[in-house]
């Protein structure tokens, strides 16, 4: 019994591990962590869009350092799943750790945005969330999951027997 839920487990955190994309900072969430308030903000000073870019790169520079370090974790666990007999004294401090940045990651994006707010006025932070949100309700429109007639059918891949006589 132990065994079993020994395996369930390291199953289970396999498919939780393999299901997060390799790094916070790739492909289309990368585009959503640091979107480009100057297309979304109107009437931004000089001096705003300096800070707000001083604030995106040390954030993105944080960010990197953080990901690097998780996708360093990610491997390791990876290479622990990858090898037979219980790897638990092991991989579970691992799994603390990639928690640990994950939530530094998520902390440092955070205080990208608070320290965004406090360069903008009150009235081009509720543009900026109008024009987030506006954004997000079209990703989610165009998103393959609302398009059931987009999805990809799997092709028949049944073998036939062939009956010899």
């Amino acid at each position: 019994m132990k065994q079993f839920l020994t395996f369930s487990l390291a199953l289970l955190f396999s498919f939780l591990l393999y299901a997060q994309p390799p790094r916070h900072m790739d492909g289309p969430r990368h585009k959503e962590a640091y979107p480009n308030i100057e297309k979304l903000v109107s009437n931004l000073t000089s001096n705003q869009k300096k800070r707000i870019e001083t604030i995106t790169d040390n954030t993105k520079k944080e960010v990197a350092k953080l990901s690097s370090e998780l996708e360093s974790i990610r491997q390791q666990i990876k290479n622990l799943h990858d090898k037979s007999g219980d790897q638990s004294s092991l991989l579970f401090p691992l799994f603390d750790q990639e928690s640990h940045y994950m939530a530094q990651i998520s902390k440092e994006m955070y205080k990208c945005r608070v320290l965004i707010d406090e360069v903008l006025t009150p009235e081009q932070v509720k543009e900026l969330r109008q024009s987030l949100e506006a954004e997000r309700q079209k990703q989610m429109k165009n998103h393959p999951s609302r398009h059931p007639e987009a999805k990809k059918t799997k092709p028949d891949t049944k073998k036939t027997a062939v009956k010899k006589a």
